[in-house]
């Protein structure tokens, strides 16, 4: 993990821990140590998706010297699964896309001859673009499915949607009430075939709340959430394509346009509960450019193609060095430039 954070004006305490950050039970072991030696009032598990399934197993050792706010194992388990996310929004009647599990080497035959492309091969479990791959031809799609197969365990096959990538944030509090909602555009993604979004807007967009909520009751969850759904060009309804319940890159965006989550999350481990607020601006523009969104730029100049980004190489250039457009940034901060400038240095030692 970066450790260009603990540079902020607002870090004032730095405890570097030695554990291999891949031996994650002697890692949750050391940070257990620490909360017994120190004072905390909350713990925020901003951690990959493996850390925290371990956290939660834990938990109960975990809230001896802390609050946490943190989902069961079973349930961050059910959410971090893309098989059992869509086999729960079919079970509600959520809108999803087609999808397609695959029994056989028979299957994926049947779907290469009947299936309309773009087809999005994804694995069950993976974070960010990883194990997820965009098949715009036939032939490629009995070999590129058994290759993530391979490479990052069992997959499906959805359909893919074309339109605009939104994602929701919800904080839910112990019995899955809302306490915070916050929904952005992606505007730009890195890859440009799909993977996290390197600059975004916040919007509204009040359609995804009662069904993406559905969700999040369903499993009882608690705590923050992001998802991502995609606003179909062909009938305008949001399907709904990922689930992440944990922290997610483009904080920084929500905390701009006025829903501080982080904060309301503390407040919420504090109190045990907070009031709901939903309000927030719109049109407040965040961008990644240390450095996902100049890898855009550079996939583009290259002549990377993807069905989900068409705009040419002169429109996306004027459109990077449009700045007078960015209200904020993931790293970069005026008032706060000492993590950007290590993580400059660390990015080109």
């Amino acid at each position: 993990m970066s450790d260009f954070p603990l540079y902020s004006k607002y870090c004032r305490k730095k405890i570097l821990l030695r554990s291999d950050p891949e031996d994650i039970e002697t890692r949750l072991d050391e940070l257990l140590d620490i909360l017994k030696n120190n004072h905390f009032d909350v713990f925020l598990p901003v951690m990959s998706e493996n850390s925290l399934l371990a956290l939660a197993k834990r938990k109960n050792d975990f809230e001896k010297y802390t609050r946490i706010t943190l989902s069961s194992f079973d349930q961050l388990s059910l959410l971090n699964n893309k098989a059992s996310v869509s086999s729960l929004l079919a079970e509600l009647g959520l809108p999803r896309p087609k999808t397609y599990f695959v029994e056989s080497d028979l299957i994926l035959d049947s779907i290469k001859k009947d299936a309309v492309f773009p087809l999005v091969i994804k694995a069950f479990r993976g974070e960010g673009a990883t194990g997820i791959k965009v098949i715009t031809n036939p032939e490629d799609l009995v070999r590129c499915y058994h290759d993530i197969n391979k490479n990052y365990g069992p997959a499906m096959i959805q359909e893919f949607i074309h339109g605009t990538k939104h994602t929701a944030v919800f904080l839910l509090n112990k019995n899955s009430e809302v306490r915070r909602f916050f929904v952005h555009q992606a505007i730009r993604e890195y890859p440009i075939s799909g993977g996290p979004t390197c600059f975004l807007k916040s919007v509204k967009y009040d359609p995804i709340f009662e069904d993406g909520l559905k969700l999040l009751k369903r499993v009882h969850f608690t705590g923050l959430a992001s998802m991502e759904f995609i606003v179909d060009e062909k009938d305008g309804r949001p399907k709904i394509i990922d689930v992440n319940p944990r922290f997610y890159g483009p904080l920084q965006c929500a905390v701009a346009a006025g829903a501080d989550l982080p904060f309301a999350f503390y407040n919420l481990a504090m109190q045990g509960d907070i009031e709901t607020d939903l309000s927030y601006k719109t049109e407040v523009t965040c961008r990644h450019l240390l450095f996902e969104d100049t890898k855009h730029l550079m996939s583009v100049l290259k002549g990377t193609k993807s069905p989900k980004y068409t705009i040419g190489k002169m429109a996306t250039v004027l459109n990077y060095l449009n700045f007078f457009r960015d209200d904020s940034y993931f790293v970069l901060s005026l008032s706060d430039p000492y993590p950007a400038f290590k993580k400059l240095i660390h990015h080109f030692a």
